[in-house]
């Protein structure tokens, strides 16, 4: 189904690609960089001006426990100087398997953007990019579909902004995520997609799916791909359908502008920073859901009664301004406010936490021609020219940023480039480990390890990457 599913994207891509404009853009360089996934749903993360992110379970608690777990939704952010890449995934439906489908989506596209941005000199190429993207996330939720560990299907919106000689933004999105741009020099919010506006009875069609769908082929009726028009310091704000449909569900005499603005650009104009408005968002959401996640946590067989306000759901946002460079890459802050502790159960055990790490987390590098030191037959060795350096036994994966777990102490990624970063306490960069190493490792720094490399791989330019981050 690969080939057909290529052609359902470019047919349904193609007529949006004519439009973005081929402008040339400053190069991106992917040198100083950050990333960051929200995995902890208690938290808010984010930078002052810079970004935040919050997602969340507005599901009811019956007898303490949280239903509707695991969260479905999924967002990440890449930083780079000159560029914002922030996507987010709604699995469909409530379970393991759209959880999983969410965030391989996430992880994939950043991943891909990662490797792709720093080639485009073209407005259009971005573009392409993104389409690209999001065919790889299709692909990879269906590649990793196991019958032990199965794979469903998720909505996927991903916003990209350049700063070249202007500031240019892009969005592509299939299914009911939603973008909405805060105009700074006017004090407005405007939405990006004009039908954002449903009745309550349609807000539990998607309109659009990508993964392991029934005919294994994507669903893209309604996906776009546009050019926003955007200024220095306006505010790119997304969210997954639990958050946009509940700024205007029962309020079908106001309309969508007015409540933009009430909502969104009041609370905007009245925080010292994005974390606070987004804490302000979700506590908007949390108090609009209250009644029917009250009802629901008293009367668990009964039909929702009439006149109950708001959609219970996984509510995700994601914020970030506009800016001519991003000299903050790496600093974040991590915020536990007490209103979305008020929702989840007082004996919930956190064992996530969301992952942060940028060029800052880098320990030094030394740079080893690959070819020369791998075995594709077996287990691959590094033998560093100084014999006081350890034996390093790697295994290689293709695209970067695909994370390995080296039994308990935790590691990096991989890329195009020839480096090797050594020596440091190994920390874990996602929740799915793509390569397994042998058990026997000490718990301390050692010396050597060893991962057995793909059946499908050949000697070649590559890189291994691990990336320290100090607890």
């Amino acid at each position: 189904m690969e080939g057909n599913s290529s052609k359902i994207f470019n047919k349904t891509f193609k007529p949006f690609l004519k439009d973005i404009p081929n402008i040339e853009i400053k190069n991106i360089t992917t040198r100083n960089f950050s990333k960051h996934i929200i995995d902890d749903y208690q938290e808010v993360l984010g930078y002052d001006q810079s970004f935040s992110l919050s997602s969340f379970s507005t599901y009811p608690c019956f007898k303490n426990v949280k239903q509707g777990e695991p969260n479905c939704d999924c967002i990440g952010i890449e930083r780079f100087t000159n560029c914002t890449v922030m996507v987010v995934a709604d699995g469909c439906g409530w379970g393991v398997t759209s959880a999983r489908a969410a965030h391989i989506a996430v992880e994939s596209v950043l991943s891909y953007m990662f490797n792709e941005i720093s080639k485009c000199v073209r407005l259009h190429e971005i573009a392409n990019a993104l389409v690209g993207a999001t065919y790889q996330a299709h692909d990879r939720i269906q590649q990793h579909h196991t019958k032990i560990l199965p794979n469903g299907t998720c909505t996927l919106l991903t916003i990209i902004t350049v700063t070249s000689t202007q500031p240019y933004t892009l969005i592509l999105s299939v299914g009911d995520c939603e973008a909405f741009i805060y105009k700074s020099a006017i004090g407005r919010t405007f939405s990006v997609n004009k039908k954002w506006c449903r009745p309550i009875k349609s807000s539990q069609e998607c309109g659009g799916r990508i993964g392991n769908t029934p005919n294994l082929l994507p669903e893209l009726t309604g996906s776009y791909l546009k050019i926003i028009d955007v200024e220095l310091h306006d505010i790119i704000i997304v969210t997954s359908d639990g958050f946009s449909d509940n700024l205007h569900l029962q309020k079908e005499n106001i309309s969508t502008q007015v409540i933009l603005d009430t909502v969104i650009s009041s609370r905007i104009q009245s925080s010292a920073n994005l974390n606070e408005f987004v804490v302000s968002m979700d506590d908007f959401i949390i108090k609009e859901t209250e009644g029917a996640r009250e009802f629901h946590s008293q009367n668990q067989n009964r039909i929702r009664k009439q006149g109950l306000k708001g959609k219970l759901d996984h509510a995700t946002i994601g914020v970030y301004s506009v800016s001519s460079f991003n000299n903050d890459i790496g600093l974040v802050d991590s915020i536990f406010p007490d209103i979305l502790a008020s929702i989840y159960p007082s004996n919930v055990n956190r064992t996530t936490r969301s992952h942060s790490f940028s060029v800052k987390d880098f320990v030094p590098t030394t740079e080893i021609p690959l070819q020369t030191k791998f075995k594709c037959s077996s287990v691959g060795e590094i033998q560093e020219p100084n014999d006081s350096k350890p034996i390093i036994c790697p295994q290689v994966n293709e695209p970067p940023f695909r994370p390995i777990q080296i039994s308990k102490l935790r590691c990096g990624s991989l890329s195009r480039e020839i480096s090797f970063i050594r020596r440091s306490p190994y920390r874990d960069i996602s929740p799915q480990p793509s390569l397994q190493a042998q058990e026997s490792l000490p718990s301390s720094l050692p010396s050597s390890f060893s991962l057995s490399p793909q059946s499908s791989y050949k000697p070649g330019n590559g890189f291994i990457q691990f990336f320290q981050k100090d607890h």
